[in-house]
């Protein structure tokens, strides 16, 4: 059974040497000797680094990946400390009142709590909307590369260990109507986590050139950037218990508002 796992660099390697039949010292052999600035350079291809360098790759060592059985994927959220996930990872529409319950929980002695009850009947933004309206919007979303949790700023990407995105929607929204600023409150409530699962979903090329270019952007001391991680889409369908792998909580991870 062929499984890609970009928990860390060890084991994407580990991963990439088993998926190419090559052995580890090989693969990074290569990655320190290529050049994609000068490859880009001299052949011009019309194509995302990612995927040159695969093509590259192959054919350099004249071999083709193994076909993917699954892909080990990394939902990033924060969320209360007491959860773990005993339902699995479930979609946005389904999730939405429990979420709700949540905010009205822990804050229920204050005086948010009844702006809270009133706010949960109004349209929020267009993003939270639209997550209704359209049900192929509500993931459960993931990332390939689990380094990507901690540098998400760098690569572009929405902090969802510093708030998940529904969650700072309502909190802009709160702070728009009441002019009270509940973000801050409501991190120092939440934990940040990391929820591994494994998925036969999305088991494409893309993940394989993703993976090989993060151990290349590793290597080259480079920024990362979407080319060097893909993402896992649900559409709508939830990760069951017997999916995930682990649950972790980051409680020493902090992080300002993106």
């Amino acid at each position: 059974m062929t499984t890609l796992d970009c928990e860390n660099p060890a084991s994407t390697l580990k991963s990439i040497s088993e998926i190419y039949g090559i052995a580890a010292p090989e693969i990074v052999a290569f990655l320190k000797t290529f050049d994609i600035e000068k490859y880009y350079a001299k052949n011009n291809p019309d194509d995302y680094p990612d995927c040159v360098l695969t093509a590259a790759f192959e054919k350099e060592h004249n071999v083709k990946p193994k076909p993917l059985d699954y892909v080990c994927w990394f939902h990033l959220t924060r969320t209360h400390p007491l959860n773990n996930f005993p339902e699995g990872i479930i979609p946005f529409k389904e999730a939405l009142n429990i979420i709700w319950q949540m905010l009205f929980t822990l804050f229920k002695d204050t005086p948010h709590y009844k702006n809270l009850v009133d706010l949960k009947s109004g349209p929020i933004n267009e993003r939270y909307e639209s997550r209704i309206r359209r049900p192929y919007l509500g993931g459960p979303y993931a990332v390939l590369v689990r380094d990507f949790a901690f540098r998400a700023e760098e690569a572009g990407f929405h902090d969802w260990l510093s708030m998940p995105e529904t969650l700072t929607d309502i909190c802009d929204k709160y702070q728009e109507i009441y002019k009270a600023d509940i973000f801050g409150q409501l991190q120092e409530k939440l934990v940040p986590c990391i929820i591994k699962f494994v998925s036969d979903r999305k088991i494409d090329r893309s993940c394989i050139e993703s993976a090989l270019y993060y151990l290349y952007v590793l290597e080259h001391n480079q920024r990362l950037t979407e080319s060097a991680n893909t993402c896992f889409d649900g559409q709508n369908e939830k990760i069951s218990p017997k999916q995930i792998k682990s649950v972790e909580f980051l409680n020493n991870y902090s992080s300002g508002k993106k």
